[in-house]
């Protein structure tokens, strides 16, 4: 069994190994075909081959990103398309193939990655199920008291609107405006994605004939982007990515987007994350969608867990030097792994605690779906004052309750 990157040149051989799998209908092959050939091209999607004797047998798409965590930046990779060729179904080439492609992430730099699939496959190779969070804004009049309320009644009404400060970027020639703003504008979230000049190239090639990416933008007096809106779609149904710098300028170019995508007959608006008080303010019915299955579920496993918390330790340092534990040490013991990772190390005159907790915990603290309070009663507190590591896992790992994870 041979293992390897394809080359961009067999990408269509590729792509017809996975028709024949999937069974994909004529909408979603043009738009998976653009993206992934866009990405093959500028070396952020990365199509690792499973072959015997030449022949391809086994294929998983690894799609690669940066994303902040507060200063430090960390590699994200997320996996799809995981195929394997007929004859070799049940056969154990899936379980070899993604085994293979987790030492492949390794060998690659990359911190964690991320897929969808069946959590009892998915779960033998360190994936962690993990809620997804999204919106759905609808676009239809609601009931206002006595009378129903049109969308435009709803957010203000559109004819007495002032719209000189918004038009749509011109791609790909304005992506670097999108770039700088997008950057500037999430860096304070986890997990957010961070544009780097190869991710750049990427949008630059989705930037055609064969996609339907349009960016908006709000600028103020002096011509500066102020908030922006990405979609896709051919009635601006999808928002990708969004992010200003004033609620107002957001709030203000979200209404001009709505209006525009009902114009094109859109009957609601996905959003793949988003603040959730800007989208209630609109006036509109916003529905949050989570999904969280027994079977099959968004998951996300830390490709080597020492060499990841390692790059956080200055993170980790930062936050406790404020605190009243600025001083003390601070170690996780991965029970089911048998596994010690250090967070914090002692000061001249602290105290070290040593916590005991499932790797799933930890994933979950790490990547805010959980706060410490909640896994309380599953630590297992080996070296010092329970109520102590508990207080030290909140700083470490502080949970907001939202993780802003553009492009997810």
């Amino acid at each position: 069994m041979q293992f390897r990157v394809a080359d961009y040149e067999e990408f269509e051989k590729i792509f017809s190994f996975w028709e024949k799998i999937f069974g994909w209908d004529d909408n979603r092959k043009r738009i998976l075909k653009n993206y992934v050939a866009a990405g093959v091209r500028a070396g952020t999607n990365k199509i690792f081959l499973m072959e015997l004797d030449g022949k391809l047998v086994g294929s998983v798409l690894n799609v690669i990103s940066s994303v902040f965590y507060d200063d430090v930046i960390l590699n994200k990779a997320s996996v799809g398309e995981v195929s394997i060729c007929g004859d070799f179904q049940g056969k154990g080439f899936g379980h070899r193939l993604m085994e293979e492609n987790q030492k492949f992430l390794k060998r690659e730099g990359i911190d964690f990655s991320r897929l969808g699939g069946l959590t009892k496959f998915y779960s033998r190779f360190g994936y962690v199920s993990v809620p997804t969070k999204s919106y759905k804004v609808f676009l239809s009049s609601i009931s206002g008291g006595v009378k129903k309320l049109a969308v435009d009644e709803l957010l203000g009404g559109s004819n007495n609107r002032d719209n000189s400060k918004i038009r749509e970027l011109s791609l790909p020639k304005e992506l670097g405006l999108w770039e700088s703003a997008h950057n500037e504008f999430h860096r304070s979230y986890y997990f957010s994605e961070y544009i780097s000049g190869q991710a750049i190239e990427y949008w630059k090639l989705r930037s055609n004939s064969s996609d339907n990416i349009r960016i908006f933008g709000y600028f103020d007096d002096s011509g500066e982007l102020c908030a922006y809106i990405m979609s896709w779609g051919e009635m601006l149904e999808n928002v990708v990515d969004m992010g200003y710098r004033s609620y107002e300028s957001g709030l203000e170019l979200l209404k001009f987007y709505i209006l525009s995508a009902k114009k094109l007959g859109a009957s609601e608006i996905s959003f793949s994350f988003a603040d959730e008080d800007v989208l209630t303010s609109t006036g509109l019915v916003v529905r949050k969608v989570e999904s969280l299955t027994q079977t099959a579920s968004t998951m996300i496993s830390i490709i080597d867990l020492e060499k990841f918390f390692e790059k956080l330790k200055g993170v980790f340092a930062k936050r406790l030097a404020e605190t009243i534990f600025a001083d003390f040490g601070f170690e996780v013991f991965i029970s089911d792994m048998g596994l010690s990772v250090e967070l914090q190390g002692c000061g001249a005159k602290g105290e070290k605690i040593v916590v005991g907790l499932p790797y799933k915990d930890l994933v979950s603290l790490v990547f805010n779906y959980r706060c410490a309070n909640e896994i309380s009663n599953r630590l297992d507190v080996k070296a010092g004052n329970k109520v102590v590591a508990i207080a030290i896992l909140s700083i470490l790992f502080p949970y907001t309750g939202k993780l802003f994870a553009s492009f997810s």
